[in-house]
C-alpha cells in the first residue's frame, strides 16, 4: 500500500468510529426516553415496534463497530480500546436477544434496557478512544 492507501484507510476508519459514536448515542437515547414516552403516553406503547427498531440499529452497530475497533486495533495494538469495543457490541447484542428468550416479562424489559444502555456507553468509549488514538503523539 501506498502513503495515499493508508490515508484514505485513515479517514474511513476515522468517519467509520464518527458514525459509530452517532449510532451508540441515538442507541441510549432510544433507551433512556423510550420509556418515559411510554409512562406519559401509554396508547402510543401498541403502534410501535419496539424491538425492530433494535434489530435495525443492530444491523448498522456490530459492522460499523467491527471494522471500527479492528481496523484501528492493528494501528494502536491496545487490547482496552478493542475490549471496551466488543463488549459494547456484546452488550448491545445481548439487548436485542434477551427478549426472545425471556419475552417482554419485567426481568426481560430490564436486562433489555440495561445491556443496551450499558452497550451503547461502551461503544461510545470504545469509539472515542479510538478516535483518540489517532492523535495520541506517543501512541
Amino acid at each position: 500500500m501506498n502513503t495515499t492507501d493508508l490515508d484514505t484507510v485513515e479517514i474511513t476508519t476515522e468517519k467509520v468510529d464518527r458514525i459509530g459514536i452517532g449510532l451508540s448515542a441515538v442507541c441510549a437515547i432510544h433507551c433512556l426516553v423510550t420509556p418515559l414516552i411510554f409512562i406519559a403516553a401509554p396508547w402510543l406503547e401498541g403502534y410501535v415496534e419496539h424491538g425492530l427498531f433494535h434489530i435495525i440499529m443492530l444491523t448498522f452497530v456490530l459492522p460499523v463497530g467491527l471494522f471500527a475497533f479492528i481496523s484501528q486495533f492493528r494501528k494502536h495494538h491496545d487490547f482496552k480500546i478493542l475490549s471496551i469495543g466488543l463488549i459494547g457490541l456484546l452488550f448491545v447484542t445481548l439487548g436485542v436477544i434477551i427478549p426472545e428468550f425471556l419475552g417482554h416479562t419485567q426481568i426481560g424489559e430490564l436486562l433489555e434496557s440495561s445491556f443496551s444502555i450499558c452497550g451503547s456507553i461502551a461503544l461510545l468509549t470504545g469509539h472515542y478512544l479510538n478516535l483518540k488514538s489517532r492523535t495520541c503523539s506517543n501512541c
